[in-house]
């Protein structure tokens, strides 16, 4: 018999709010994005001309130790946020995110640079898993995966964006002699994803309802999220930070293509996946259930990650692309839909789980990628492919378990 549980939700206004929400999640993704095209020349000006292996190391570590964050403190600010409320929790990490990007911005020293990505990483970790559960909470079953997929696009567009922005305020200082002017210029695209940030910020504070309770039907099994989603997202996240620097080193140095190829590489990666994600939001439940989605989704990726060393002609490489980005593109918001579905009256700190798994996932990939590459080019490939592989049956399980989870069907059990 399903079992009736009390929860927050918001259901007034659902649209507007969602919108800004997104708005939030595309700031943090642009102030994230605005680094990678800038991360050397930054650090070389920080560190005053510092040795070439030693901006190397930094250069990795000041990405590492944002997503480090992002992932001790997810699953702490998703839990937190369930036992005070959504709302104050989202603004202060906007807030405390918008004051920490324009600070690094302006970083007179490696040191407080560090510190100031690290509390980036923080106060990103209050915003990310908890604007998902905002949709999780706000949202009939039906609605969500399609909020999620939004939610996703959203953080896409934001990586897309990011590098472009640098590329456009930085230009007239690349230019210049004088070192004020290139280190203002340095710290421009986070001066304007800060404003930005401020922006949604007012706009949250206004329009973002505090939650009513509401009473909403599901069953015994409804109520906790399943381990294996979780596994499934920290694969589907290996594979992608696997792949990310794998075909960036492959690219470099075994199909010759210069910096600004490879940079059309991620562009079609953001592209597709965005698409991929806005494709969710025609989607039904019973599909996103259906586990020849996923187990296709997955042996699609494992299938495009083990051909794509092989592939020497563009045509080949983009085409390779292309499938492994729409195979991602779905995953994501699909995994985290029924994350969500799991929950319960438990959004925040579920989905604060999720971009901890998927964060880890990522880390682990990309330095599995960096070290095998080394040890020959294909084995970040054949790795990914065959845990891929492994992602795809275990998701014909979790389908089969999902139909013994009853969705809400009637307006009744959506309250």
């Amino acid at each position: 018999m399903p079992t009736v549980l009390k929860r927050r939700s918001i259901y007034a206004n659902t649209d507007d709010v969602y919108l800004l929400l997104t708005s939030a999640v595309f700031v943090v993704s642009l102030g994230y994005g605005s680094l990678l095209p800038v991360t050397v020349p930054f650090i070389e000006h920080l560190a005053d001309g510092g040795r070439r292996y030693d901006t190397s190391w930094h250069a990795g570590m000041l990405t590492g130790v944002y997503t480090l964050a992002l992932f001790a403190f997810a699953p702490i600010c998703g839990r937190f946020a369930d036992h005070v409320g959504l709302r104050p929790v989202l603004l202060t990490g906007l807030a405390g995110y918008v004051a920490t990007v324009s600070l690094f911005g302006l970083s007179p020293t490696l040191f407080q640079a560090y510190a100031m990505r690290v509390a980036s990483g923080v106060f990103a970790a209050a915003v990310l898993p908890v604007a998902m559960a905002f949709a999780g909470a706000s949202h009939p079953a039906e609605q969500r995966a399609r909020r999620f997929a939004g939610l996703s696009a959203a953080a896409g567009l934001g990586l897309l964006a990011g590098p472009a922005l640098s590329g456009f305020t930085t230009r007239a200082g690349a230019t210049s002699s004088s070192a004020g002017l290139w280190h203002w210029a340095l710290a421009s695209p986070f001066a304007v994803a800060a404003a930005l940030g401020a922006l949604a910020w007012v706009a949250l504070f206004f329009r973002l309802p505090s939650g009513v309770m509401h009473t909403i039907t599901i069953t015994q099994d409804g109520a906790r999220v399943r381990p294996t989603l979780f596994l499934l997202l920290m694969l589907l996240m290996f594979g992608i930070g696997s792949f990310e620097v794998a075909i960036a080193l492959r690219a470099q140095r075994f199909l010759g293509m210069p910096a600004t190829a490879i940079s059309l590489i991620f562009m079609e990666c953001s592209v597709v996946m965005i698409a991929a994600q806005l494709a969710v939001f025609r989607s039904s439940p019973a599909w996103l259930h259906s586990g020849l989605v996923t187990t296709s989704a997955f042996v699609a990726l494992a299938g495009g990650m083990a051909l794509l060393p092989y592939s020497d002609s563009d045509p080949g490489v983009v085409g390779l692309v292309g499938l492994i980005a729409a195979a991602a593109g779905i995953l994501v918001p699909v995994v985290n839909y029924r994350i969500s579905v799991d929950a319960g009256d438990h959004q925040g700190a579920a989905l604060g789980k999720s971009i901890a798994a998927g964060n880890l996932g990522q880390a682990a990939g990309s330095f599995a990628a960096g070290v095998l590459f080394n040890v020959r080019p294909e084995a970040p490939f054949w790795l990914s492919a065959g845990l891929l592989a492994g992602a795809a049956l275990v998701s014909t399980r979790v389908a089969a378990t999902a139909r013994n989870v009853a969705c809400p069907s009637t307006e009744e059990e959506r309250g």
